[in-house]
């Protein structure tokens, strides 16, 4: 390569500067989409990567809740786990966990936020699976009043180690606010609320949040196999031998982590997008140089008569697309580097990582400098390989556009259209030059595809969210820590907050689906939701069967199609599904459109199902009222108390004579005061009126009473004559007790065998009252239930009449299922639209009436998880239409670029026009024109591309699995008026330039 080489290089770059600057900017913006686009994924998976370890990953969670119907029990979360270590040998690590929401607030604030509170079985220190990392300060102590707080909390709200915040102490009588101190900053790479996420001592949890016990158990075993065939195992072991009910386990392989997986594949999609752009700079260069060989054919022929060689002319012309690289790939790399950290920095809230420092992706600038280099290198190796064949004389002989003018059919036919003389000129201009146009049309195809198939996949991700969202057409959903009944809820909350317009009961949960087996999770887990029937469901819901429309109370179970697409089932066919270890039967009444595993039953059976009830008895702290025929004791009108009982509550029994009541075989056992006062004694039978023949039109005189001892076990008589098998004295509360303790029929404060006042008659149980408390009559005059056996028999009376318990609920005609009570509650508000600080303070106001009346929940703002939704769909449509944009813009400077180079061409043309009088607008239009038509055509090929692109992202993003592909019938209007808005935009300055040549400036041309 010599001096004149060099010369003639530059001598072309300078003196077309434009179209080098347009080439030049072409590059520079796919150079800049690449580095960023591959720099952003490139660090996300790589801190994933550095932050998620494999071995400190759990092999499989089991999610867990504590049925309401379990009653107040001791929860003993240690020795269950060391009973299922046992149990599965297999597990080389397991660890509990408890999270919940908390409210806390700075101290000169008036509304408290939402939190997440974190705690572990395992101390801070050695947690084994998903452990956190101290960044500052010191783990918190048990009884010091102490949290820690994760990183990125911490930078939000300006929080340090030393500060306090105030808490509202949901597990304490009156829920007090307390300021606890901040002791440590931790970074938690693992938890998915990182941003709201506070972590206490487990032994503290319970008073800050009132929730005991655990909600979740994760496991490690000594492979991945291990865990997904134990599975069920585990289930079935947990809630056989724990008071826990499993809502669903997900097994996970530590080695294909999902965060790392569905990052990568992020990272896939922006390096694919980024390198379409550049290639789509690559047709630029290609069309350019070609037009630059076509132009210069004379040149071509003079240097080829001076001795040039032909590998002299390929360096020429290959050394100016080299330039072209150049120019744009050094500032576009440059440019990249710190755009693609912003990138990776802001995306990270959303992949749960934080990138703290500054960093750079060697990857991202080796591709960005070849691909800077060497696309344009290879996109001009076609055009000057044939530019420089041709031959002396023919390059001498080349007439341009003249020498070659063809008219054929497509001009005869443009030629007979009425249309306007300069438009059809626009027709004739693009069929003759074939190669340049379809450069052109694939340059705008291929970023207009790319184009519209993104913003199909973001505005179809729309449409899923919003379907989503309006399934909860409420705006605050809150479940209570223990079970309330809904119409004592409903009432107490219309009584006191304002602004409310529905309250609906729900209830969910997880279980496992027979025959089914998840695509994602490769379970057989499903959602299964309740719903209140004859309010959730209108016309329309359902692609099959009718549900609940014509018949609320009709059994069965809806389900999405992607269920029964799945199970191969549909509208009549039955499913079993396994709630909480139990087989459950259920036909399919409907099928929904839905893109999640879900299915739908009433609340209520669901609710039954789950163990969420009310009223149930509960074995030894069964209290309630009977009437003995002819006995006189000393509570009002003869009644007395009657305890259903079982075996375990033999430590705390004195065993005088006889034994205990066994199930289904008549019998009662009595207290030594009650039998002293009656005059009993082992054998004797006494009449027993209970439940509805406690109503004073029911009771009967002792000769009209039933005599049949079968009765006590029907569950269809409420009276019955039993023998008596056993007298018996408190162990641990001997009749006599000098103490004072609240009568568990009236609700009366009286000692030892004190007559009760006889101003609490009214406070009688009449048998219907809910008889899963402990003590009835306790609960009525506002007194706290025993919390165990052992308490609630310390609270008993002297005369007692004992039963096994289920015979006694069958007396008393009591299901043993109770009454259904909500786990959630979904509140629709007045105010049309509002927003998520109105919903907030909706949530304060509720809350508080909550808590004054005794009652903690947890609460979700809906359309602050609607924002939020919203907000991460649209960073990711930014981020992916991002590299579209690249390629439109592209597309748009290669459009430009043609058009100026046609405009340079056509100086003869353009002088002959204005030679004949042609103004500028008939120029301009002209030129327009061709733009415009170059835009349609792209249109055309790009819109059947465009759905198999969408198809394609659909199917590869995390999310694919979850949507049904369908593309959005708006994209090929909107997708037209963008690409004639760039065609215009891009046409517009080449068409200027061709109406400013005057006649004087066109003769002077060549």
């Amino acid at each position: 390569m010599n001096r004149s080489t060099f010369r003639k290089i530059w001598g072309d770059l300078w003196t077309r500067k434009g179209r080098t600057l347009l080439v030049s900017v072409s590059i520079f913006i796919g150079v800049t989409g690449v580095v960023t686009l591959i720099t952003a994924g490139d660090l996300l998976v790589k801190q994933l990567q550095e932050d998620i370890q494999e071995d400190e990953l759990p092999m499989l969670e089991v999610y867990l809740r504590v049925p309401s119907s379990v009653g107040d029990i001791e929860l003993q979360d240690q020795a269950y786990i060391d009973d299922l270590s046992a149990a599965f040998p297999d597990i080389t690590a397991i660890e509990g966990q408890s999270s919940t929401s908390l409210d806390w607030k700075f101290a000169d604030e008036n509304r408290f936020r939402e939190a997440y509170l974190f705690a572990y079985t395992n101390s801070f220190a050695d947690k084994v699976l998903e452990p956190m990392r101290l960044v500052e300060g010191k783990y918190p102590q048990p009884g010091q009043q102490q949290f820690a707080i994760e990183q990125r909390m911490a930078e939000d709200f300006d929080l340090e180690v030393g500060d306090t915040i105030d808490v509202r102490m949901s597990g304490v009588a009156g829920f007090p606010t307390e300021q606890w101190t901040i002791s440590a900053i931790v970074f938690h790479a693992y938890n998915d609320a990182s941003d709201q996420a506070l972590y206490a001592d487990f032994a503290d949890a319970p008073a800050l949040t009132g929730i005991e016990g655990i909600n979740s158990l994760t496991m490690r075993f000594t492979d991945y196999e291990t865990a997904k065939t134990t599975r069920e195992q585990v289930q079935t072991y947990v809630s056989a031998n724990t008071p826990y009910g499993v809502v669903f386990a997900l097994a996970e392989d530590p080695a294909q982590n999902s965060a790392i997986e569905n990052t990568k594949q992020f990272r896939a999609i922006l390096s694919a997008l980024a390198i379409v752009a550049m290639l789509v700079s690559g047709f630029l260069v290609l069309n350019v140089i070609s037009n630059l060989v076509t132009e210069q054919r004379r040149q071509i022929g003079v240097m080829k008569s001076l001795g040039a060689t032909r590998s002299e002319t390929f360096v020429i012309y290959g050394g100016i697309a080299v330039s072209y690289g150049v120019i744009g790939m050094i500032p576009g790399v440059l440019a990249g580097i710190p755009l693609g950290y912003q990138m990776a920095v802001i995306v990270g809230d959303f992949a749960n990582t934080l990138i703290d420092s500054f960093a750079i992706s060697p990857l991202a600038i080796v591709l960005g400098i070849t691909l800077g280099l060497a696309v344009p290198v290879v996109s001009s190796i076609i055009p000057v390989f044939f530019g420089t064949r041709v031959s002396i004389l023919d390059a001498m002989t080349d007439l341009g556009i003249g020498g070659n003018y063809r008219v054929g059919f497509v001009n005869r036919v443009v030629k007979s259209l009425p249309l306007p003389l300069n438009i059809k000129q626009s027709f004739n201009n693009l069929t003759q030059k074939k190669a340049r146009l379809v450069l052109t049309t694939i340059t705008l195809t291929l970023a207009l595809t790319a184009f519209m198939g993104v913003s199909a996949v973001f505005v179809r991700l729309n449409e899923v969210l919003q379907d989503l969202l309006d399934q909860f057409e409420f705006q605050v959903i809150f479940q209570t820590t223990d079970a309330q009944d809904f119409d004592e809820v409903e009432a107490l909350l219309f009584a006191n907050v304002s602004g409310l317009e529905e309250i609906r009961p729900g209830s969910a949960t997880g279980a496992a689906l027979v025959g089914y087996v998840s695509p994602q999770t490769e379970t057989n887990q499903v959602f299964v939701q309740g719903v209140v029937t004859d309010q959730d469901f209108e016309e329309g819901d359902f692609v099959e069967g009718r549900g609940w429309l014509d018949d609320p109370g009709r059994a069965g179970i809806v389900m999405s199609n992607e269920i029964t697409k799945q199970i191969d089932k549909t509208v009549g066919d039955t499913v079993t599904l396994i709630i909480d270890s139990q087989p459950v039967e259920l036909p399919i009444i409907g099928i929904i459109n839905f893109p999640f595993p879900i299915t739908m039953m009433p609340w209520q059976d669901l609710a039954l199902l789950t163990g969420d009830t009310l009223g149930a008895p509960v074995a030894n702290q069964y209290v309630t009222g009977i009437a003995v025929n002819d006995y006189t004791g000393t509570l009002p009108e003869g009644m007395v108390a009657a305890w259903g009982i079982d075996n375990s509550i033999a430590p705390i029994i004195e065993m005088i004579d006889g034994s205990f009541p066994v199930r289904d075989v008549p019998g009662v056992m009595v207290s030594a005061a009650f039998a002293s006062n009656g005059n009993y004694a082992l054998g004797d039978e006494i009449v027993i009126s209970a439940g509805a023949c406690l109503q004073p039109q029911a009771i009967m005189p002792a000769a009209d009473m039933s005599t049949d001892t079968s009765a006590a076990n029907t569950g269809t008589e409420c009276v019955a004559t039993l023998p008596i098998v056993g007298i018996f004295a408190m162990g641990q509360a001997p009749a006599g007790d000098a103490s004072p303790a609240a009568d568990p029929l009236t609700g009366a404060v009286s000692p030892g065998d004190e007559p009760a006042d006889t101003s609490a008659a009214e406070a009688l149980p009449s048998g219907d009252l809910p008889a899963n408390e402990a003590l009835d009559g306790a609960q009525a005059s506002g007194e706290q239930p025993a919390e165990t056996p052992a308490e609630a028999a310390q609270q008993l009376p002297d005369e007692l009449v004992a039963f096994y318990w289920r015979d006694l609920a069958a007396l008393q005609g009591i299901g043993l299922d109770g009454k259904p009570v909500p786990n959630a509650f979904y509140v629709l508000m007045q105010a049309d639209d509002p927003d998520a600080r109105e919903v907030d303070d909706m949530i304060e106001d509720i809350n508080d009436t909550l808590g004054e009346n005794g009652i903690s929940a947890d609460f979700t703002n809906m359309v602050e998880i609607s924002d939020m939704a919203a907000d991460s769909i649209l960073s990711v449509g930014i981020i992916l239409n991002l590299a579209s944009l690249v390629m439109a813009a592209v597309g748009s400077i290669g459009l430009l670029t043609t058009l100026s180079i046609a405009v340079f061409e056509r100086q003869k043309e353009i002088g002959v026009m204005r030679s004949v009088g042609a103004k500028s607008p008939t120029i301009i239009v002209q030129f327009l024109v061709e733009g415009v038509l170059v835009g349609i055509l792209a249109w055309i090929i790009a819109a059947p591309l465009s759905v198999g692109l969408a198809w394609g992202l659909t199917n590869i993003l995390p999310f694919g699995d979850f949507i049904e592909f369908a593309y959005p019938s708006m994209m090929f209007p909107l997708g037209l008026i963008g690409i004639l808005i760039i065609a215009t935009i891009s046409s517009v300055w080449p068409s200027v330039s061709a109406a400013r040549k005057t006649v004087s400036n066109i003769l002077r041309y060549q």
